[in-house]
């Protein structure tokens, strides 16, 4: 979906549109850890600013990847042999037993259970196995069943929109990213936009190869 307009309709909230660069949005922020299978997992998050507004969560849209290829691992229970897809980005297609392996975006900043609500928007990837890893350019996800479980946690003020699993001698991957919330109050449509940066983390071999060589390098200075 190149312009979200649709995600927010199919959601219900079409009565008025805020300005993209509202406040209350702080930008993405990126957590990373070890995942299974020598795996390392991107915690996605949208953050805000403390005050006295509950959020709600609607989609996040306009995906488009700047730099670098996300070279996500899927490794849940969906296969689409027509399609020629292997893995699904929604969290309905994958097991707890997978979540530390797999790929995924929520709308409802958690994985499993009522995370299952996350739809995605129509062309969200290629239709073949060679791109599964790599979200298209315009795409984007929501939440087709709004309710509590995308209510953005005052408590913490961030809100968790994805998670990718990916190879540790992965390069770096930057892409931009719309989301679209409001207040728990109001129809009213905010939005917020940035750059995401998946730092890419060399392979225990490379870190070490890396050390050598600045060994090296101190040895021929002495």
């Amino acid at each position: 979906m190149k312009n979200g307009l649709m995600s927010l309709a199919l959601i219900g909230v079409t009565t008025a549109v805020a300005s993209a660069q509202n406040a209350s949005f702080a930008g993405w922020t990126v957590e990373t850890s070890a995942g299974a299978n020598g795996l390392t997992l991107y915690s996605v998050y949208a953050n805000f600013t403390n005050d006295a507004f509950t959020y709600v969560f609607l989609n996040c849209f306009n995906f488009a990847s700047v730099s670098g290829t996300m070279a996500a691992a899927q490794n849940d229970n969906y296969s689409d042999p027509a399609g020629g897809i292997a893995g699904s980005w929604s969290p309905a297609a994958t097991t707890s037993g997978f979540n530390s392996s797999d790929s995924y975006v929520t709308a409802t900043g958690n994985f499993g259970g009522a995370a299952t609500g996350t739809s995605l928007d129509p062309g969200f990837l290629d239709e073949s196995a060679a791109n599964s890893g790599q979200i298209n350019d315009g795409a984007g996800w929501y939440d087709a069943s709004p309710g509590s479980p995308n209510v953005i946690p005052v408590t913490t003020d961030r809100f968790k929109v994805m998670q990718v699993a990916r190879d540790a001698n992965v390069g770096t991957h930057v892409f931009w990213l719309r989301i679209g919330f409001k207040k728990s109050t109001t129809t009213v449509a905010l939005f917020g936009e940035g750059n995401v940066t998946l730092v890419g983390v060399p392979a225990p071999g490379a870190l070490a190869l890396l050390g050598l060589a600045g060994l090296t390098a101190r040895r021929r200075r002495a």
